[in-house]
C-alpha cells in the first residue's frame, strides 16, 4: 500500500472509530459489537504501525475509551477489573493466561 492510500484508510478508520466510541462512552448507544470495533481498531494499529508518520492526533490507538454518560452511577467493584486485552483466539487466550501466571499464583477468573 502506497503513503496516499494509507493515509487515506487511516483517516477512514480514524473516524470511523471516534465516531464508535462516542456512541458507546458517551451516549450509551453502540452501533457495532466489540468484536467488530476491536477488528477495526486492529486495522489501523497495523496501518499505523508501517506508516508512522501517518498517524493522526486523534487517534484512538492513542487514547483509550471515551467519556463516561454521566448517566452511569459509580461502581466500586470487590475484586479488581481486569481485562483480556482483546483476546480472540484460543490461542490469545492462552497468552494471556501465561503473562499473568507469570505475575500471579493462582489466579481466579470470573467472567
Amino acid at each position: 500500500m502506497d503513503d496516499l492510500n494509507a493515509r487515506l484508510k487511516i483517516e477512514e478508520l480514524t473516524e470511523q472509530l471516534n465516531y464508535y466510541a462516542k456512541q458507546y462512552y458517551e451516549l450509551d448507544q453502540p452501533e457495532i459489537s466489540d468484536f467488530d470495533y476491536d477488528q477495526l481498531l486492529r486495522q489501523l494499529e497495523e496501518l499505523e504501525k508501517q506508516f508512522p508518520y501517518l498517524r493522526l492526533s486523534d487517534s484512538p490507538t492513542i487514547h483509550v475509551g471515551g467519556q463516561a454518560s454521566s448517566h452511569f452511577g459509580k461502581v466500586t467493584h470487590k475484586v479488581q477489573m481486569g481485562s483480556l486485552q482483546d483476546a480472540f483466539s484460543y490461542d490469545e487466550l492462552s497468552q494471556f493466561d501465561e503473562r499473568i501466571r507469570s505475575e500471579i499464583t493462582s489466579p481466579s477468573y470470573t467472567v
